[in-house]
């Protein structure tokens, strides 16, 4: 009996023990804030309090979650203060077990743990302020601002510059949020920092311009090489940039190689060196440069036909296609094969001494390029040109019928007289239609055209003949119609 009681005493202090190492142990766990808002640089410190809340709290291990934001955002050590560091959202996890913060699947599947949802929010910038709120430049060619955000630990710090006259100044960004100012031209301007771009919070500084004497003159060029027929200008540079304004004098040594035009551009005239010289006003200060204008080179000559006609007694001028079309040096020297029949003056002109044919030749002074052609000289009626402009014929046979013209073009270099127009048959020799009306006829310069129109009635095969005088002599074309 004494055996039995004292198991059951036993058994009851077993369960006795085990009932208070149950409340020793922690269930789970609770962060004094499960949400929370802060700033960049401001802290906080999380208590935890776990349950049943007999039982010793354990270790606890912190993290932040998402991990990129670990360092980025905020920063919490291993007592649980939070330093917030940048803008933007994330959760605090606090667990107890395995302190492998990295092992996130593990803090998301753990059993005993506890989050806050934390957001921190930019601090937004309230003013700006530049370091100077006027500027003047007395001969400077450049001056820095600076400007500065506040409060100070605004999140956005960054700085936009402004200029209401860019002709005025200039802004080049400068280090951290300086910008660097440099005057252009006399006159005033303002400078306007933004506290973020198209902020509302905003400074300003004056800028002042005064004019300056000018105290450099020079030409962006001291030597120029051009070719004839260029027109360019050269650039001026007056230091400092914004010195009052002279008007520029322009000199040229040799007008004959090169001039000035009106607007003060320059044109190349012909081959050679010259200087030429910039006067800035009542200033005393001059530049110059050395111009050298090179020819344009020949690189080919040529006839425009290879063969042309000369009548007895006329004259024909060659003319040569020189190849650029601009080349400096167009100077040629003509010969003839034979001077008898055709001699060639030195200006290319051809006279038609007797029936026959020669050879031109055109020798460019320029690179002794050479250029040939074939004359004839031939009669008067060999000059003329018989063509039929239009035609509306039905054909039968040999026979023709209907309206037709028919014209005669002088392309010699003398003036003639028509005196009669036919058509004959060539078959049978009749001539159905014969015109010396003079008021049709008449005279025909050199290069003029006259056009006759008539109408045929059942003319075998015609022919057709011009009759003309010129110095006392007569003459005769002939034209054939071809279908």
């Amino acid at each position: 009996m004494s055996n039995k009681i004292f198991f059951l005493l036993s058994l009851f202090c077993v369960l006795i023990s085990s009932c208070e190492n149950e409340d020793d142990m922690v269930t789970s766990i609770l962060l004094d804030k499960s949400d929370m808002t802060l700033k960049p640089g401001e802290t906080y410190q999380f208590t935890v309090k776990g349950s049943p809340s007999k039982a010793k709290l354990p270790k606890i291990n912190w993290g932040i979650y998402p991990v990129n934001a670990n360092n980025h955002l905020a920063k919490i050590d291993s007592h649980g203060k939070l330093t917030a560091l940048k803008p933007g959202n994330f959760t605090v996890n606090a667990w107890i077990g395995d302190d492998d913060i990295t092992d996130l699947l593990y803090i998301d599947n753990a059993v005993i743990k506890a989050v806050c949802n934390v957001t921190v929010e930019p601090i937004e910038a309230t003013g700006i302020s530049i370091d100077k709120k006027e500027i003047v430049f007395n001969g400077e060619q450049s001056l820095i601002l600076d400007a500065s955000i506040e409060p100070q630990g605004a999140t956005k710090k960054l700085v936009f510059w402004e200029i209401d006259n860019s002709e005025i100044a200039s802004l080049e960004s400068g280090k951290d949020n300086s910008v660097i100012v440099t005057a252009l031209k006399a006159g005033e301007a303002t400078i306007t920092a933004r506290a973020g771009f198209e902020s509302s919070i905003t400074s300003t500084c004056k800028v002042k311009v005064n004019p300056v004497v000018a105290q450099g003159f020079s030409l962006k060029e001291n030597e120029k090489n051009v070719r004839v027929g260029d027109v360019f200008t050269i650039e001026s540079i007056i230091t400092p940039a914004y010195a009052t304004k002279e008007n520029i004098a322009w000199e040229i040594s040799d007008v004959n190689i090169a001039k000035i035009n009106e607007d003060n551009s320059i044109s190349a005239m012909s081959p050679g060196k010259c200087i030429v010289k910039a006067i800035l006003g009542n200033t005393g200060l001059e530049a110059t440069c050395e111009l050298t204008v090179e020819p344009i080179l020949l690189e080919s000559i040529s006839f425009d036909n290879l063969t042309y006609k000369i009548e007895v007694g006329g004259q024909k001028q060659l003319n040569v296609v020189f190849t650029p079309e601009n080349a400096t040096n167009k100077n040629v020297i003509w010969t003839s094969s034979d001077p008898v029949i055709a001699p060639v003056d030195e200006n290319g002109v051809v006279l038609g001494n007797t029936s026959g044919r020669v050879q031109v030749t055109a020798t460019s002074e320029d690179g002794g390029h050479v250029a040939n052609c074939t004359v004839y000289i031939v009669s008067l009626g060999n000059m003329m040109d018989v063509y039929f402009p239009t035609s509306s014929l039905i054909i039968n046979s040999g026979y023709y019928t209907g309206v037709m013209s028919c014209a005669i073009k002088n392309n010699s270099s003398k003036t003639i007289k028509l005196t009669k127009f036919q058509v004959f048959s060539t078959g049978s020799g009749s001539v159905p239609i014969e015109i010396t009306d003079e008021a049709k006829l008449g005279y025909l310069s050199s290069g003029e055209t006259r056009i006759l129109q008539f109408r045929l009635s059942h003319v075998y095969e015609p022919g057709f003949k011009w009759e003309f005088e010129c110095d006392g002599h007569y003459f005769s074309a002939y034209g054939s119609y071809k279908q």
